[in-house]
């Protein structure tokens, strides 16, 4: 009888890794830089990538993982302003 192994998970598309790696890269004392993030994710691919696009593709990828950017803060340039 034959052991069931364990599937193994997709692996992440290209997009995501970068989206995880900008985030890595650009955290320091549990914030995250988006500015930077996005800009990050910007050149990591060869075709455009829209800056607005990044930004929120950045902030929803922190949000989703509970990580702080500075408009959770209420510093940098991405604070919202109360």
């Amino acid at each position: 009888m034959a052991i069931p192994l364990p599937r193994r998970q997709p692996a992440p598309d290209a997009l995501q890794s970068a989206i995880l790696f900008s985030l890595r890269l650009n955290t320091r004392d549990g914030i995250v830089d988006v500015d930077a993030a996005a800009s990050m994710l910007q050149t990591a691919f060869d075709v455009e990538i829209d800056e607005d696009k990044c930004i929120r593709l950045i902030t929803e990828a922190a949000a989703l993982l509970g990580v702080k950017t500075h408009a959770d803060t209420g510093t940098g340039r991405f604070a919202r302003h109360v």
